[in-house]
């Protein structure tokens, strides 16, 4: 194409299935969050995780008990979801 210029081809694009379980949670829910804006996205599966207020976790090891203390280090500003 001249100029560099990319034609579009959203009009053509498409139906995309996104497949989720209970397995969904945190980013892959902020992921769905983004994918269901477009009306060429359908959820299918399970109900997920529900967890998509956190996100980011990092872990510190604690002495005792070879445990693991996460926290997450980013926060979605998005509301419950309607099959929450």
């Amino acid at each position: 194409m001249p100029g560099g210029a990319v034609k579009n081809r959203s009009a053509k694009s498409p139906k995309v299935v996104i497949l989720v379980n209970d397995r969904c949670a945190s980013s892959c829910r902020i992921f769905l969050l983004w994918a269901m804006q477009s009306k060429k996205v359908t959820l299918m599966g399970s109900q997920t995780a529900g967890i998509a207020d956190y996100g980011s976790i990092n872990t510190l090891s604690v002495p005792c008990h070879n445990w693991l203390f996460a926290y997450p280090t980013a926060r979605s500003n998005r509301g419950r979801w309607a099959w929450d």
